[in-house]
């Protein structure tokens, strides 16, 4: 690293020691990759579009600061992009840290909207935006795409998302929008793209936008990487010649145990993940005072690795971190927010310094975790986090060592790498290398570290036989093997094998003149831009026109043209899959049925949940019994439905008769190992778990506590759960209202899905929502369900409006929950 300070200036018109000098967070030292980016004449052209290829930790964030100071205007503007919430908060902490008070800085994601109207405006001058927001906008907005004219500078980071179809295909968009901004003449403004990425990574051509690449790939600080064989024992690293620092060496066990049930008869993606090399690898490093990001593929095998852990440091280590006490407090505030996911066994683990993190905890424990971690090195209390991949992008911490215990990662249908494989409803493959780079770039970040120049990150990949070592070697390690598929490749994959669900892709893509006309060499051309192919057969065009006909997206206006119908206008850019129009479809016919077929909340809901992706399995109990005692529970809750006139009759009759199939089905199992766990097929496991997300839903969004819930239905879930499914619901149920609204809009319809959607956003019940002046976040929820359960809803809107009226406007929503739990305590007191 070069110390700014003997840094020589490089253009006569930037002074870096001057730009490092005028911003709030000093910067002392240049690495590698900056000092050849400032180096490079074109990168302090404004008026060039650059894409930075290089390893996770060499500084990437640092350049767009420098290319946003670079322009010489009196207020300069940017709009950095970002994949995920928890890469989202991480920037925008960082911002504020480099930037004075005087520096406007909003955020946008699912969580954080109220600046969404100033940011699409450039009222501010730095906005953090999820990629999915700024896609919906341009949807929105087609032609009204100034947005790329009111920022000086676009930043597209983690632009390794381009390898995977669906996130792909948003970014795709995105910078074909762009491409037709600034191929207009007239445009006096337009902002430069800075593409941030990890050398491995392949994305389609932009000629029209003349992308300068810096490639470098050398890290800031020495990783070691290594395989570890168990079956032999032994260490293979990166380097051939290099003897690994330490052996390790246990007692052969006939079979090794596997950390993941899911995968236990799954043998062709199972990776070894033997405790026993995990428990000799934790103990080497946390000798040499290392701290650990163990990465997993799946909730479930994380909290079990965390147990064990634990168990592994109080019986055979003394200096260890205790965060126990900090987790406690956490708990409290949660209230029942922290039900499910922090438990005895997880205090248990804090204790000895090893935590989890996963999206099934609640957005404020994810936050501290990551705080705690982030700390200076020595000063941490967490010194082990078991992780899925939450933790794999834009999170710095004084991680020294990184293991990734699983190579296999569960995915989507969409997903078509050759490796692919299904297992039960699951879709699995193998991370990619630029997957894998960022995993291990977790380690060796910088500024964390007193001795740099001696500092080194370990990154490990368990194996099992000679065959897998030597295929994770050419996988990963082999830079030479970078036939990585990009978002085009992957989806002309999809339209070979699958025609028929490209369907919604392409009208979106689709290109409409102004008359709202199309021909069929529209969709021809929308094929050859999501391709990135010059040729595509005329057969796929016909398929894919054949079909938007069938569903009545479009109408055919005469003399081979035609235009989009009300359906077509209303879904089109809301990514829904063909399944889901049949099932909106469905919904609406049930909805206006004249019989005693009563279309009601629960019955809407359970439609959804068909829609549902990535279901918990984890949820249904693979025991006989406890099968039985859950199909008996389902029944008594229709029971309970049609008492209260809910459902009607032939609706009850209806779930009934599936109760019973589902009990026949259950009856026939026989246990396969001596605990009683039986084998279920996917139908019954999908039809269980439908059940289950109904009712969870149903219950969550009509004030019950998840501790109640559990008592009631032995469904055990996490907050986090809860609020995955609910935003899958609400759009798909923004889809249903889309769907219903061009028929008929019939008022009492729209009405009734109007209050399902306030039930299911806010968690709690619409009449007691209406009395409220404002809406509280969710995290005040359990507070607002024990208010229900004492006074009824009107009762509680009272309060929650005479709370309101008291508290003055707050930024925070962590502040208001705090203020609004102890006004509840004081009045259930």
């Amino acid at each position: 690293m070069l110390k700014i300070s003997s840094y020589p200036q490089v253009h006569d018109n930037y002074d870096v020691k001057k730009l490092c000098n005028s911003l709030s967070r000093s910067i002392k030292a240049l690495t590698d990759l900056q000092k050849k980016a400032i180096e490079t004449p074109e990168f302090w052209d404004c008026s060039r579009n650059i894409v930075v290829q290089a390893a996770a930790g060499t500084g990437k964030t640092l350049l767009t600061i420098f290319a946003l100071m670079a322009n010489k205007i009196d207020r300069r503007r940017l709009l950095y992009l970002v994949p995920y919430k928890a890469l989202l908060n991480e920037k925008y902490k960082m911002f504020k840290e480099y930037f004075d008070r005087e520096t406007i800085i909003y955020r946008s994601s699912s969580d954080y909207f109220e600046d969404d109207d100033k940011i699409f405006t450039g009222d501010c001058d730095i906005a953090i935006l999820i990629y999915e927001k700024l896609e919906n906008y341009l949807r929105i907005n087609r032609k009204n795409d100034n947005i790329f004219g009111k920022y000086d500078l676009i930043v597209f980071d983690e632009l390794s998302i381009m390898m995977s179809m669906n996130r792909g295909l948003r970014v795709h968009y995105i910078l074909k929008k762009y491409e037709e901004y600034v191929s207009v003449e007239s445009r006096q403004n337009t902002a430069r793209i800075i593409g941030l990425t990890v050398p491995e990574c392949k994305m389609p051509e932009y000629k029209e936008l003349n992308f300068l690449k810096i490639f470098f790939s050398n890290r800031n600080v020495v990783l070691k990487e290594a395989i570890y064989q168990a079956d032999e024992q032994i260490f293979y690293p990166k380097d051939e010649e290099e003897k690994w620092i330490f052996e390790i060496k246990f007692k052969q066990k006939k079979k090794f145990m596997s950390a993941t049930s899911i995968l236990e008869e799954k043998d062709d993606l199972d990776t070894i993940q033997a405790k026993e090399v995990l428990k000799a690898l934790v103990f080497e490093h946390r000798k040499r005072g290392h701290n650990m990001i163990i990465f997993c593929n799946n909730k479930q095998s994380s909290k079990g690795i965390a147990k064990y852990l634990g168990n592994m440091i109080k019986e055979r280590l003394s200096d260890y971190g205790d965060w126990s006490r900090e987790l406690c407090r956490i708990k409290n505030e949660l209230d029942d927010n922290g039900f499910g996911c922090i438990d005895k066994s997880l205090e248990k683990c804090s204790k000895y310094g090893v935590m989890i993190h996963n999206a099934d905890l609640p957005y404020e424990l994810r936050s501290e975790i990551e705080k705690e971690f982030s700390r200076k090195k020595g000063k941490s209390r967490i010194n082990i986090i078991v992780s899925t991949e939450t933790l794999a992008y834009g999170i710095n911490s004084s991680t020294d060592v990184v293991i990734v215990f699983n190579r296999a990662k569960i995915t989507d249908m969409d997903d078509y790498p050759s490796n692919i494989s299904t297992y039960g409803n699951y879709f699995w493959r193998y991370i990619n290398r630029a997957e894998y780079q960022n995993f291990i770039g977790r380690a060796g970040r910088l500024g964390f570290f007193a001795e740099k120049s001696k500092y080194v990150g370990y990154a490990y990949l368990l194996t099992k036989n000679e065959m897998s070592t030597s295929i994770v070697r050419r996988c990963y390690y082999n830079e030479e093997n970078d036939n990585l598929p990009d978002c085009l490749h992957l989806f002309y994959r999809k339209l070979k094998k699958k025609p028929q669900e490209c369907v919604m892709y392409i009208l979106d893509f689709l290109e409409i003149d102004n008359e709202q006309f199309f021909s069929q060499k529209d969709i021809a051309d929308a094929i050859r831009v999501l391709t990135g192919r010059c040729f595509v057969e005329q057969r796929y065009t016909d398929i894919i026109l054949e079909e938007l006909v069938k569903y009545n997206l479009i109408e055919e206006e005469g003399s081979e043209r035609y235009s989009l119908s009300r359906i077509g206008e209303a879904l089109r850019g809301k990514h829904f899959s063909v399944l889901a129009i049949k099932i909106f479809d469905r919904i609406h016919r049930r909805m206006i049925k004249e019989d005693d077929f009563k279309y009601s909340k629960f019955l809407l809901i359970y439609d959804l949940c068909e829609l549902l992706e990535n279901l918990e399995y984890g949820l249904i109990s693979r025991k006989k019994e406890e099968l039985l005692e859950f199909l008996r529970k389902y029944s008594g809750y229709i029971d309970s439905l049609l008492q209260s006139g809910q459902i009607s009759l032939s609706v009850a009759k209806v779930f009934r008769k599936k109760l019973e199939q589902y009990k026949e089905c259950v009856l026939e199992l026989i246990p396969i190992n001596e605990n009683g766990y039986c084998y279920l097929s996917v139908d019954l496991a999908y039809g269980l778990i439908q059940f289950s997300n109904t009712i969870l839903i149903c219950e969550w969004s009509n004030g019950a506590l998840l501790q109640d819930i559990y008592r009631r239905y032995q469904i055990k879930v996490t907050v986090g759960y809860i609020q995955n499914i609910t935003n899958q619901i609400l759009y798909l149920l923004s889809g249903v209202m889309d769907f219903v609204g061009c028929y008929d809009g019939k008022s009492k319809l729209i009405e009734m899905l109007n209050e399902v959607r306030e039930e299911l956003k806010y968690g709690y019940p619409y009449s007691c929502m209406k009395g409220t002046i404002e809406n509280l976040p969710v995290s005040c929820r359990p507070q607002i369900g024990r208010l229900l359960k004492r006074f009824g809803d009107y009762k509680t809107a009272e309060i929650i409006k005479s709370f309101q009226n008291e508290t003055e406007e707050m930024s925070s929503n962590y502040m208001l929950t705090k203020r609004f739990r102890n006004y509840v305590y004081k009045i259930l007191k």
